[in-house]
């Protein structure tokens, strides 16, 4: 076993490890780095956890970028309205 195969392998493991004793989403992190062998032959449990882990991550993911668009609309209506009161300002004078 090369040095490349045994990494992927400990990676394997160690996503394994992290369903277990890991907060963190460790297990994707580290499914990601190992090899390429299907995700189900670790068992079922394996493939909920790593499931529930994405959609956490995915999760996350959206409500960050939902709040970003937030922002930005209300920057971008502070703006308008900015540009309206000054053009009002501007056709009374």
């Amino acid at each position: 076993m090369d040095c490349c195969c045994r990494q992927r392998f400990c990676a394997d493991v160690l996503s394994v490890l992290g369903m277990t004793m890991s907060e963190a989403r460790d297990c994707l992190k580290y499914r990601m780095l190992g090899s390429q062998e299907p995700v189900g032959s670790w068992g079922h449990e394996y493939v909920r956890y790593c499931i529930c882990s994405f959609l956490m991550s995915l999760e996350s993911m959206l409500l960050s970028i939902a709040i970003h668009a937030v922002f930005q609309l209300m920057f971008a209506v502070a703006v308008f309205l900015e540009l309206i009161a000054e053009r009002q300002t501007s056709s009374c004078n």
